[in-house]
């Protein structure tokens, strides 16, 4: 199913293509994962039904991941999860989330190549949070987000926030960490797609400029596209391109 441990492309699995169903058999089962700095999936999961303590910084190396809304998270790790990989080229990427608090989801790389990414959130995810904030705390990337290697999206971002989500920013493409150099490219060569009915402080179709100030040489994007949800909608900045 899956590893903990080391970040190396060594270490790292690479997709297997089954699809896993881990699900509590009573009240009281957990996953524990908080011991842990990198977990990594090689196969399709669905959480179900159980409780759970992440790692630091998970990856789903590119599978279909989703964890249901009956999953309950425990412990003290608000874990960055990435639906791809820190090693590999990748096709696509599949995430769904619907309960839990993570300071940083990204739907595509922090390494490497992806040609589509794909991320739905709603449910409970980060439920407790302050949107009043504008801190880049909780965030949600459509796109790649690299510490330091060259990542590329070669097709489109399709992020979709559904009703009782909540994070800081959203952003429809990707970022790269602060002081990585301006000569490293984060970009999304195709579409960047945004649905969102939840709530945040800010919610940006194109890419996040504004954690380095460069954002020709650093995150570029081709058309945005940005769908609001006006039902339930609580935002303060809303953006059809870059944020800078």
């Amino acid at each position: 199913v899956g590893e903990i441990g080391g970040d190396s492309a060594a270490d790292n699995p690479k997709v297997n293509n089954k699809q896993v169903t881990i699900a509590g058999s009573n009240a009281s089962a957990k996953l524990d994962f908080s011991a842990e700095q990198f977990l990594f999936f090689n196969d399709s999961i669905i959480l179900k039904d159980i409780q759970i303590a992440w790692a630091d910084r998970v990856f789903a190396e590119g599978n279909t991941f989703i964890v249901q809304q009956s999953v309950v998270q425990t412990g003290s790790k608000e874990p960055m999860f990435i639906a791809g990989s820190n090693a590999h080229d990748l096709e696509k990427t599949d995430l769904r989330l619907y309960s839990g608090t993570y300071k940083k989801i990204i739907g595509g790389q922090m390494k490497n190549t992806v040609g589509e990414t794909n991320v739905i959130v709603g449910g409970s995810v980060n439920s407790g949070i302050d949107t009043s904030s504008h801190d880049h705390t909780y965030v949600l990337f459509g796109g790649n987000y690299t510490e330091g290697a060259a990542c590329t999206v070669t097709g489109d971002t399709n992020v979709t926030v559904e009703t009782g989500a909540k994070f800081n920013y959203v952003y429809g493409a990707g970022a790269k960490a602060q002081n990585v150099a301006d000569t490293v490219a984060c970009a999304v060569q195709g579409e960047t797609n945004v649905t969102f009915a939840g709530e945040a402080y800010g919610v940006y179709a194109g890419a996040c400029g504004r954690l380095t100030g460069n954002v020709d040489k650093v995150v570029t994007c081709g058309n945005t596209n940005l769908k609001i949800v006006w039902i339930t909608i609580k935002c303060r900045q809303i953006l059809l391109n870059t944020f800078t």
